[in-house]
């Protein structure tokens, strides 16, 4: 006898409820599934953090402080385009790119200050796609309940950046000195390779997955290591004929707030 409140048994299943949500929840208390999904999530945040500590670390130890100053001034600006959709990303990054100068003006930085961070900005603004679609490969990985993939391909993308700062930075292996815009040369680099990982995975069905190594002499500390498994996300396009409008409804109504968040903390 179904229990009270329970749908009877002809009835099928919501169509809401794919097999990815499946792999998400499953069946069973929720607190191991919340903990299996929060913590590659927090962990890529401190990667986040490293990441742009690391970039500060080449640039002021390598080009000195005034350089420092224009990178960190200029980071604000392209954090603020970079959470639009992308159209406007690119629209708006061209504007931004036009009036660097004046940006700078306003936010009261020194003539040196200012060439640094223009030349080390305008680079980046150029690479804003790829770092978009980074991003947004992310959030993909993530929806679909993978928060561990995202996780590893950052950490790539960490391990290139930290390579590659002070080599294009500095002209190392006859490469031309290109200073503050080598490190931004470098973090464009290391994005793009992570979105053609991340896209090259979502093409061929695979997903990065975390293993256990335990090594004999720490036996108490299991490390993890990074192995490509069978996955269940792919990329479709076909079938898709005309624009959706419920659709990007629907996105820009869930996606407006956020983005707006994401928007006005470098803005403040």
């Amino acid at each position: 006898m179904p229990r009270f409140g329970s749908p009877p048994a002809d009835i099928p299943k919501p169509t809401f409820q794919t097999d990815i949500q499946d792999r998400i929840v499953g069946e069973g208390p929720l607190t191991p599934v919340i903990l299996r999904l929060a913590w590659p999530v927090v962990l890529m945040m401190y990667l986040q953090g490293s990441y742009n500590i690391i970039d500060s670390i080449w640039v002021g130890q390598l080009l000195g402080r005034l350089a420092l100053a224009g990178i960190a001034t200029g980071g604000f600006v392209l954090w603020s385009i970079l959470p639009r959709p992308r159209w406007p990303t690119i629209t708006v990054g061209a504007a931004v790119w036009l009036s660097v100068p004046v940006l700078f003006y306003l936010m009261g930085t020194s003539p040196e200050v200012t060439k640094l961070g223009t030349s080390y900005l305008r680079v980046l603004i150029w690479g804003c796609p790829a770092i978009f679609l980074s991003f947004l490969l992310q959030r993909i990985f993530q929806a679909a309940g993978d928060t561990v993939t995202p996780m590893w391909l950052m950490f790539f993308a960490l391990i290139v950046t930290t390579v590659l700062d002070p080599v294009l930075m500095l002209g190392l292996l006859g490469l031309p000195r290109l200073g503050v815009e080598g490190a931004a040369l470098a973090t464009l680099i290391a994005r793009l390779l992570m979105v053609l990982a991340g896209i090259g995975l979502l093409l061929k069905r695979r997903r990065i997955r975390s293993m256990r190594l335990r090594l004999p002499l720490l036996r108490r500390f299991p490390r993890r290591i990074p192995v490509v498994a069978q996955g269940y996300l792919r990329l479709q396009c076909r079938g898709i004929s005309r624009w959706d409008w419920r659709l990007f409804a629907s996105t820009l109504r869930i996606g407006a707030p956020n983005a707006l968040t994401q928007v006005l903390f470098p803005v403040v």
